[in-house]
């Protein structure tokens, strides 16, 4: 009896320790279980953490660079708005100066007006109360030029007319060398001018019996120049006309007495020698 008991007891024990064993067993698991959880909420935790940190940093990177971006705009904004006041101002400061500029032009222009406006009736003035006896005066040494002219132009022509012609056939073979010659005295004439170069020599000259007459009647100046032949006893003259500033019947008179005085030369110089010339020392 007590053996049965003891062996009952036994094994009531043994299966006390089993079930101990088995609690204490599930509480490890349990308990590691709950551990692992917890190493894994820890994990996720700080992954989460690690994200929003990183989130965080983006933002705040984010927040920086528009930062920046809006302090460049803003500093370009200002930049461009001064550009702006700049040129308005540049361009106000311009169009000041114009408008002073166009109030000066104009002060001044209108200070002519008005000095030419009083000028205008003290010169009018002047010219009424000149002197008759100067206009008469004027009148009378311009005539006395004119007339002084013609009388040499004449001579001229008279004495080359009473000199030796040359041969009949030698004049109307060369006739329209000298028409040619006399039609271009003019342009002769304007080109001796502005051009002075050296003038074609005239053969069997004796040039120490040169004589030359220089006549001026207003802007016209008229040279006249006569020379002797070394084998004949007959003489050349040539004239030369010029005008600084003359009319032009002024210039087509004086240059037709050139080409009379020109075709009464050529009549008594050899063939080849007619050239219209100018004078070296004019």
């Amino acid at each position: 009896m007590d053996r049965e008991k003891l062996d009952k007891e036994k094994l009531d024990r043994e299966k006390f320790d089993r079930e101990k064993f088995d609690r204490e067993k599930l509480d490890r698991e349990k308990l590691d279980r709950e551990k692992l959880d917890r190493d894994k909420l820890d994990r996720e935790k700080l992954d989460r953490e690690r994200v929003d940190r990183e989130k965080l940093d983006r933002e705040r990177v984010d927040r920086e660079r528009l930062d920046r971006e809006r302090v460049d705009r803003e500093k370009l904004d200002r930049e461009r708005v001064d550009r702006e006041k700049l040129d308005r101002d540049r361009v106000d400061r311009e169009k000041l100066d114009r408008d002073r500029v166009d109030r000066e032009k104009l002060e001044r222009e209108r200070g002519d007006r008005e000095k030419l406006e009083r000028d205008k009736p003290e010169k009018e003035k002047i010219e009424k109360e000149k002197p008759e006896k100067e206009q008469k005066t004027d009148k009378e040494r311009h005539e006395k030029h004119e007339k002084t002219v013609r009388e040499i132009t004449a001579s001229v022509v008279k004495k080359t007319a009473n000199k030796k012609t040359r041969p009949k056939s030698d004049i109307l073979r060369d006739a329209p060398i000298e028409a040619h010659s006399i039609q271009s005295g003019n342009t002769m004439a304007k080109i001796s001018k502005f051009n002075h170069t050296s003038r074609p020599r005239l053969k069997n000259v004796d040039r120490s019996t040169a004589q030359q007459l220089a006549v001026t009647v207003g802007n016209v100046t008229v040279i006249i120049t006569d020379f002797k032949e070394k084998t004949r006893s007959s003489s050349t003259s040539s004239s030369t006309v010029t005008s600084s500033a003359g009319s032009e019947q002024q210039h087509q008179s004086s240059s037709g007495s050139e080409s009379t005085d020109k075709g009464s030369s050529r009549s008594s110089t050899p063939k080849g020698d007619m050239s219209v010339v100018n004078d070296e020392s004019f």
